[in-house]
């Protein structure tokens, strides 16, 4: 069974390593937080937020698609 969703998503991927070598663990939080909680017609909003053990995810839905 496959469902196709007609939807387009981008994603970010940061390394872990990279963010606590630049001391950025609380931008990155906050960024997270913000882009999940924005409502704006020119801002994509924060859909969904995931990790491995090297790296951060996000994908965010594309408002005009």
């Amino acid at each position: 069974m496959y469902i196709y969703i007609d939807k387009i998503y981008a994603m970010k991927s940061i390394r872990k390593a990279h963010v606590v070598k630049n001391n950025k663990v609380r931008h990155t939080l906050a960024e997270r937080n913000i882009m999940q909680k924005i409502t704006h017609p020119f801002v994509m909003k924060l859909h969904y937020a995931f990790q491995n053990d090297g790296k951060l995810y996000s994908a965010c839905l594309n408002p005009s698609a």
